[in-house]
């Protein structure tokens, strides 16, 4: 009969028969920076040690170059408080880390996440420390209440724990979710303004009217839009269909697409960030300071304002059907029947 040691042993032999020359034992010696000329009793217990801190590694590191930074800046500034403390103290943090052979890029990761932990509930920083660094990373820039949601249902560190991949999709899942119910109670708030103000009686001039009807149909031409990208992200780009591509090509595939339309959204918020600056420059910071009464639609306005949102968000998803069908008919290689538009 089998007892657990007798099990162990033998998958331990199962799994390593490979002998290790003296060569290649001072070879690992001078790459992990180990004394293995120690007892048995020694080694055993430094393996188990280094198995206990393998999962806290990044955040220990993260930990002590986040401390180096702080002292370096304060011994910079009092140092070179005549000159440049700033200059001084950050350099003298990249040096020291220089001198101990860490890559910039290696040291930010690390004091990000350690950062990230540092500002977390104690509970929640408890759990959180010990994810792997590839899990933790993508929580950084999550909404707080998303990643409490998350901690509940045990899907970062319990049995249903998800993988980095599905981590991400999860995380954009709801962030989607919690913009759209931040827009729909942003939505019905002004609604409620409306009723509260259409007896006021506030009439504009046409061109105010004018400058009004297009800002809130092109809002909705904009809203609709990304709503449009969204779905293509999700539809041709998360979950896109693998074909015959190996891992490699298809991460490659996806990094070009990705690329095109980050940079062409991020493009548009800015145009979009510099004419809301126009504005606050043309007519002051009171338009910026919450929605009055005289920023909402009259009933009127709000009548046609519906008739023209509901002809652009036909129209566009129509032109996106549109050119689904085509992207589909016109790719390479396909065969069988053309898909048709009749029910477009």
């Amino acid at each position: 009969m089998n007892t657990p040691e007798k099990t162990a042993i033998s998958e331990m032999a199962s799994i390593d028969t490979t002998t290790v020359s003296a060569t290649q034992f001072e070879q690992l010696e001078q790459i992990a920076r180990v004394d293995l000329s120690a007892s048995q009793d020694v080694l055993a217990a430094l393996g188990a040690e280094e198995l206990n801190r393998a999962e806290f590694s990044v955040l220990r590191a993260g930990a002590y170059f986040l401390r180096l930074k702080a002292v370096s800046c304060i011994q910079g500034t009092r140092k070179d408080l005549a000159t440049a403390p700033s200059l001084s103290s950050e350099g003298g943090f990249w040096q020291a880390l220089s001198a101990v052979d860490v890559q910039p890029r290696q040291a930010q990761r690390a004091m990000q996440i350690a950062r990230y932990v540092a500002a977390l509930p104690p509970d929640h920083a408890r759990r959180i420390a010990g994810l792997p660094p590839s899990k933790i990373i993508p929580l950084v820039n999550a909404d707080p209440e998303v990643v409490e949601y998350l901690l509940a249902e045990d899907r970062l560190d319990g049995e249903a724990s998800l993988s980095v991949r599905d981590l991400k999709r999860e995380l954009a899942k709801l962030h989607a979710e919690n913009r759209k119910l931040a827009s729909d109670a942003e939505e019905a708030r002004l609604e409620k303004q409306v009723i509260e103000h259409e007896a006021a009686g506030f009439d504009l001039a046409h061109w105010a009217v004018a400058a009004r009807s297009e800002a809130v149909c092109q809002g909705q031409a904009l809203s609709t839009a990304l709503d449009i990208l969204t779905e293509a992200i999700d539809k041709h780009l998360l979950n896109a269909p693998a074909g015959q591509q190996d891992r490699a090509e298809r991460a490659r595939h996806q990094q070009a697409a990705a690329g095109t339309l980050y940079h062409t959204i991020y493009a548009a918020g800015v145009r979009a960030a510099a004419l809301a600056d126009r504005l606050r420059a043309s007519f002051g910071d009171d338009i910026t300071l919450g929605v009055a009464p005289d920023h909402l639609l009259s009933p009127a306005e709000a009548e046609r304002c519906e008739a023209a949102r509901c002809q652009i968000f036909q129209a566009a998803r129509k032109d996106f059907a549109l050119r689904d069908i085509d992207r589909a008919n016109s790719r390479p290689g396909r065969r069988g029947r053309k898909l048709g538009t009749g029910n477009v």
